[in-house]
């Protein structure tokens, strides 16, 4: 019992000595993933297009296959 206490104790003491202290720290990996999204967004060339038309379907709920049809839904 008092071997294997020891033994939890000592493996405890050495993997708290492994990870740095500012690792710890919530706001260290908030800052972290902050300074990752930002470097990959510069990195990335974003799409600049301006949409500039724009299709809406406006429906009762009663559509049959031609109106499916046009629209491009799949009909089963």
């Amino acid at each position: 019992m008092m071997k294997a206490f020891l033994l939890t104790l000592l493996a405890q003491l050495c993997l708290a000595s492994l990870v740095p202290e500012n690792e710890k720290d919530p706001e260290y990996w908030r800052q972290q993933a902050q300074e990752t999204l930002r470097d990959a967004l510069r990195l990335q060339r974003l799409n600049q297009n301006v949409a500039k038309n724009l299709i809406l379907f406006l429906g009762d709920g009663e559509m049959g296959t031609p109106q499916q049809g046009a629209m491009g839904c799949g009909v089963e």
